[in-house]
């Protein structure tokens, strides 16, 4: 063999080697995005599980939440004075 053919022949090995390491960097992204997905797709009916157990307890918190004043006093319905008589002046 003539060197130009020696030459053209070592280009295509690289070309070669170099889309193979290409095609596996892609064939390992494909692989990290397909376990990506089935990780969310697992997490999404682990909360929707979890949704349809905690719609129960809503029902419960709705009328307590109703309730609150929204002024920052918590669910407070009177004022906290002692039953015998004021508060000490320190």
């Amino acid at each position: 063999m003539d060197e130009a053919v020696k030459a053209e022949l070592a280009r295509l090995r690289d070309e070669d080697n170099r889309q193979n390491h290409r095609i596996d960097d892609l064939e390992q992204s494909v692989k990290a995005i397909q376990d990506l997905t089935i990780s969310v797709h697992a997490l999404a009916q682990s909360l929707r599980t979890r949704d349809h157990g905690l719609s129960g307890l809503t029902a419960a918190w709705k009328p307590w939440s109703s309730s609150r004043r929204g002024d920052g006093s918590g669910c407070r319905t009177r004022s906290w004075t002692r039953p015998w008589g004021s508060w000490p002046v320190l």
